[in-house]
């Protein structure tokens, strides 16, 4: 674990979201976790730990987009511990209210398929992974103070340990301890923290969903006696997205939604 998250203070909120999953139930603080880095850098081992921890029979395996997409994932959450799925695709977000009421102790309606239609109230924590950070078109506050990040930035490619799961199934038993303590923990902080450096992240999510407002930040002086071609203006803003590889919005969603922005 040391090597996987060197800093002491990530290693702790690990620890905390471990023990969230066994012994707090529902969704108290209304957060969902994200572990983000590309590479191979531990987060699937990780994952697998605590997949293991809660057996595999407590646990979906759901996508983010198919909880907001699709009308039969939600049913998949009901009666599990947890929903983890490591390697988000990179699929924009479009839908973003059923994600909110997974982690709102709001109900949700779920329809099993062949089966009835029925209401719950989630009680799975929800765990991704992700390589690169997908875009999303939720604005809210209620969508983005949910996300809990976790930066892995080792690489251990060329020397990797093969028998390190094995080895850390094998240390289950005081893994569960270590998850125990963290209940604790996370009683003691009355909830999860920002790591140093996973709010650049988030702010850095955030830009990359908005590219218009992002541009709009660094480049635009609003200056209401001149006036700017739009073929001009978003010519200017292709290009800012391509220098910070970024896809930039189409002509009509910029011209709809920049009044907005200025």
């Amino acid at each position: 674990m040391d090597e996987v998250l060197p800093s002491e203070k990530a290693r702790q909120e690990v620890q905390k979201l471990f023990g969230y999953c066994i012994g707090v139930p529902g969704h108290p603080y209304q957060c969902a976790h994200l572990f983000v880095g590309e590479g191979n850098n531990g987060k699937s081992t990780l994952l697998a730990v605590l997949i293991a921890l809660l057996g595999k029979e407590n646990v979906s395996a759901e996508t983010l987009t198919s909880l907001t997409e699709n009308r039969f994932a939600g049913a998949n959450l009901w009666g599990k511990l947890a929903n983890v799925f490591a390697d988000l695709p990179t699929n924009p977000l479009r839908y973003t209210s059923v994600f909110k009421a997974l982690t709102g102790g709001d109900k949700v309606r779920a329809e099993a398929k062949f089966g009835k239609t029925f209401y719950f109230v989630n009680g799975a924590k929800l765990i991704f992974s992700a390589n690169e950070l997908p875009e999303v078109n939720d604005r809210t506050r209620a969508f983005w103070r949910r996300w809990q990040l976790v930066r892995f930035d080792q690489d251990f490619t060329g020397r990797e340990d093969r028998t390190l799961l094995g080895k850390l199934l094998a240390e289950l038993p005081g893994i569960l301890n270590w998850a125990l303590a963290g209940i604790s923990v996370l009683d003691r902080d009355a909830g999860f923290l920002t790591e140093l450096g996973a709010d650049d992240l988030k702010s850095e999510w955030r830009r990359r969903s908005d590219t218009l407002a992002w541009f709009v930040s660094d480049q635009v002086v609003v200056d209401p006696t001149e006036r700017m071609p739009k073929e001009e203006f978003y010519e200017a803003y292709a290009e800012f997205c391509a220098a910070n590889q970024a896809s930039p919005k189409s002509p009509e969603h910029v011209g709809k939604e920049l009044p907005r922005h200025v």
